[in-house]
């Protein structure tokens, strides 16, 4: 589990009516990589509370027709019926817009089994020794996670970050042999290495015997060793 030393947000009452039409911008991003909203979520079998449009662009500014399965993020609620698919007319939840991609899916992308998150998971990828979860509303952490009430405007990022993993060292990262100095040994391990099974991705799985990956992009290559030797030169 996670620990967190900021402020977190208060939790405020939300300022409109559950029958309001309100939006709120959503980014879903795991490590580095922004995650996928699909258009038209909630729109394909019934018409969902909240769902996602496709993004219209401009013909005036250049640009071509309208993508019909990329959304711009932005959660359409309150234009009628229950809070996702709880049967229940009550404020929406984030909680709810993930149900709604899950259960219900996108018209032009279907539906999608990972769409969760809580506390500890988002999208199939979990809080672990070396991934921390973000829950920012407009900057600012909070920690209602799934339980919380989107409010007209609101800029919501979900972010899954990673503080380190089992191939780097992530407090020396030079210290291949994590001995606490950085010395020749430290080079000549991921030498060795490359030797055995030349430049490769990191099994993310396994523990190796020591840290290879020095510069933490998630392969073994030649770069590593070069970090180590720069160091000690």
């Amino acid at each position: 589990m996670h620990s967190r030393i900021e402020e977190l947000e208060t939790k405020a009452a939300p300022s409109h009516a559950i029958a309001d039409h309100i939006h709120a911008q959503l980014t879903i991003r795991i490590e580095d990589d922004d995650v996928f909203i699909p258009a038209n979520i909630g729109l394909g079998d019934g018409h969902y509370n909240p769902h996602t449009h496709a993004v219209t662009h401009d013909p005036s500014e250049g640009h071509v027709a309208d993508e019909e399965n990329v959304s711009d993020g932005i959660l359409h609620i309150g234009e009628g019926g229950p809070a996702g698919i709880s049967g229940q007319f009550r404020y929406v939840t984030l909680d709810d817009f993930f149900d709604v991609w899950r259960v219900a899916g996108s018209a032009t992308d279907g539906k999608n089994a990972d769409a969760f998150f809580s506390e500890t998971s988002i999208m199939g990828h979990d809080v672990d020794a070396y991934h921390e979860l973000d829950f920012l509303v407009n900057g600012s952490p909070s920690n209602e996670y799934e339980n919380y009430i989107p409010h007209d405007g609101d800029e919501i990022l979900i972010h899954l970050r990673r503080t380190g993993w089992a191939w780097q060292n992530i407090n020396m990262p030079n210290d291949v042999s994590d001995d606490g100095q950085v010395v020749p040994r430290d080079a000549l391990l991921v030498i060795n290495e490359l030797i055995k099974n030349g430049s490769h991705e990191v099994d993310k799985s396994t523990q190796p015997e020591y840290y290879f990956d020095v510069s933490g992009d998630g392969f073994v290559s030649p770069i590593d060793a070069l970090r180590v030797i720069n160091e000690l030169l």
